[in-house]
């Protein structure tokens, strides 16, 4: 028999068409922990332009 006083998480689901901030850094954050995070060559040159890297940026995203 299940435990009544037992508390089970609920995670909202994202309503894409209409997404709100916490859930995008709930995704993004998500993504990074899985490694899934790519970065543009872009990206990278304006890392390059600020003296910093994509480990420097995934710790930033990870916050």
């Amino acid at each position: 028999m299940p435990d009544k006083n037992k508390v089970v998480p609920f995670e909202r689901p994202i309503r894409w068409d209409n997404l709100r901030t916490d859930e995008a850094q709930r995704v993004v954050r998500k993504r990074a922990e899985d490694n899934k995070i790519k970065f543009s060559y872009h990206a990278e040159e304006r890392q390059e332009e600020r003296d910093f890297n994509n480990a420097d940026a995934m710790r930033i995203i990870k916050e």
